[in-house]
């Protein structure tokens, strides 16, 4: 017989049918069944022990009323007591002896447990520096110290700085995702340049210079030919 026949068994042994049945519907809304063979297997199913409970993550609220002790099967693999026995007698070596036994066990309903809250860690204090916290509040006149506890805390607080002030950097404007850059406008044609205006000459102040005409040189005196004068005369 397993341990959820044998847990079965004792629901049937310690509730009623109208018990059971009233478990059922209370925990089971969504399944319909008048058969009461049915009904305690599926209310067996909600009860378990106290490391069953803490497996599943959760904690015995109260223990006074537990639902009922009875035996259920444990495994182990240290041999037992009459093994033990044996071999201290034949001065043998012991060896694991793999088996299941059963034991007392306690069952608690679902009723009777919630989800485990872990609780924080104890704070450790320093008894020789509250002392020392105490005679100097008694020095300065404190009639209500912080007890250890709240000193203990207030010491293992980090101290924390105010963050100073800082100017807040101004936001640079977004460029919108996934848009195209927008396409440059084309530059516009540039003027036609004016050619550059002649400056009318100036009339110059100075006189013109005076052509001088050449002088000519006088020609040289032909030589007198005296034949010719000769022939003159005589005709």
């Amino acid at each position: 017989m397993t341990n959820a026949e044998i847990i079965k068994n004792e629901v049937q042994k310690h509730y009623t049918p109208a018990q059971i049945h009233a478990m059922f519907t209370e925990h089971f809304p969504e399944q319909q069944s008048g058969d009461a063979e049915i009904e305690a297997i599926f209310v067996s199913g909600l009860f378990h022990t106290f490391q069953e409970w803490k497996r599943q993550g959760m904690s015995v609220k109260y223990q006074g009323k537990k639902a009922f002790t009875c035996l259920l099967w444990k495994y182990t693999a240290k041999p037992s007591a009459a093994a033990r026995r044996a071999a201290e007698e034949a001065g043998e070596e012991l060896a694991d002896d793999p088996h299941y036994y059963k034991a007392p066990a306690h069952l608690f309903f679902v009723d009777q447990v919630a989800p485990t809250v872990e609780r924080p860690a104890p704070v450790k204090a320093n008894t020789v520096a509250y002392n020392k916290y105490l005679a100097a509040c008694r020095k300065a006149g404190n009639k209500n110290p912080l007890s250890l506890t709240e000193w203990a805390a207030q010491q293992q607080a980090p101290a924390t700085k105010p963050a100073k002030d800082k100017p807040a950097a101004p936001e640079k404007a977004a460029k919108p995702a996934g848009k195209k850059q927008a396409a440059k406008k084309p530059a516009a044609p540039k003027k036609a340049t004016k050619p550059a205006a002649k400056k009318a000459a100036k009339p110059s102040t100075k006189p013109a210079p005076v052509a001088v005409a050449a002088t000519p040189t006088p020609a040289t005196a032909a030589e007198p030919d005296f034949a010719a004068l000769a022939a003159s005369i005589l005709f």
